[in-house]
Parts: C-alpha cells; structure tokens; sequence
C-alpha cells in the first residue's frame, strides 16, 4: 500500500458518513476548528429550514491558536451572520477545546439558554467524525445525533485546507492515537479499529510523522 492509500485508509476511516438525507432536527451544532467548511455547510442547511437556531463551539484549539485571534465559535458566528443568518439565531459557546468538551460544553449551555434540543445535526471536519459519533454514544444518548462534515475527498480537502498535508495526516494519526486510551477512560464509547487502519497508521509513524 502506498502513501496515498494509507491516507485514504485513515480518511474513510476517520469519516463514516454517519448522515444520508438530513432531517429537520431542533438546532444545528458545529464543532469548531480550522475548517471553514463547517459554517459553509451549516449556511446550506439552515437556509434548507431543518433547524431552528446554530450554536457554534470552540474557544482557542492547537491549531487555531496560532490562525486567529478570535475564538473558534466567534469566527464561525462572523462567517454566518456574513452569509445571512440573524445573530439572533446563533448561540456560542467559546470555551471548549477538544471535541469531548465541544459536546459536552455546548450541550449544557443549550439548556442553559433553554435551548430545544432533542433532536441536533453536528457538523465537525470530516477526520472528527467518528471521534464526535464516539463522544455522543457515551454522553448524549438522549440526544438524537445526525453527524456529518464536507464531501470532499481526502485530496480535495487538503488541496483546500490551510494546514499542509504532513499537518493534517499529524492531526489523523492524533485521532487514531487517541482512539482506544480515550474509550478506555470513559471519554468516549469504544470503536472498532479495522487491521488495515492500524497498519497505516503504524506506517505513517515509521515515516517520522508524528500524532498531533
């Protein structure tokens, strides 16, 4: 298998494609980061009507400490107010810096504001998804969770992203890294790790690369 495959491997891993056709759900929830592909999917959605209000999440993560001066919830709220949506309609939570806290943080302030939310769509970049399905099995199981991210290809998201390619294949081998410590300490349900995404995760290590 060469290299490509191997990144391929971890992508399809990494993005289940947890979401077939959406359904209109309470509120729309989008796990902040560096990609902006997250407000540009929410934009789409909300203007669809499925939801009633959008609550971005993330204060100032590893990667987007040194992109912006702003919180993660902040510049994902400027991006949708820019693209039509009513600051009225936009909740923030901008503490949060790992995907456990993005859930679990945002999930409380929804009930702090008295939020509905039985129901949410959670939008994260594509490598997360699984990581986020994991967190909402263990701590919102009464939540009705659809999960989803961009549609791009593994080569198309990093010919897009901010970050180089070695940077994003760091941040993948970090979610797979972290995958079974976390389910062991109860931070997230366990998942199962398929041979073949061991063994390219293992041949990334052997490269120099390493878990971010």
């Amino acid at each position: 298998m060469d290299l490509r495959n191997w990144a391929n491997c971890l992508w399809q891993y990494l993005k289940i494609n947890h979401t077939g056709c959406w359904r209109k759900a309470d509120g729309l929830l989008l796990l902040g980061s560096h990609d902006m592909t997250v407000p540009e999917m929410a934009v789409a959605l909300w203007q669809q009507g499925l939801v009633d209000w959008l609550m971005t999440s993330g204060g100032h993560g590893k990667v987007t400490l040194g992109l912006w001066q702003e919180t993660e919830a902040e510049v994902y709220a400027r991006y949708l107010t820019g693209k039509g949506v009513s600051p009225e309609n936009i909740y923030l939570e901008t503490e949060s810096t790992n995907t456990g806290d993005n859930l679990k943080n945002a999930y409380a302030e929804m009930q702090l504001q008295g939020l509905k939310c039985r129901s949410l769509i959670v939008l994260t970049k594509p490598y997360m998804e699984r990581r986020a399905l994991a967190v909402c099995q263990q701590h919102l199981p009464q939540v009705d969770i659809q999960l989803g991210s961009s549609a791009l290809s593994y080569e198309q998201y990093v010919e897009q992203s901010p970050l180089t390619e070695e940077q994003t294949l760091a941040l993948m081998l970090g979610n797979i890294e972290r995958m079974k410590p976390y389910a062991d300490r109860g931070f997230h349900a366990p998942q199962p790790m398929p041979e073949e995404v061991w063994v390219a995760y293992e041949s990334f290590l052997a490269l120099g690369i390493t878990p971010r």
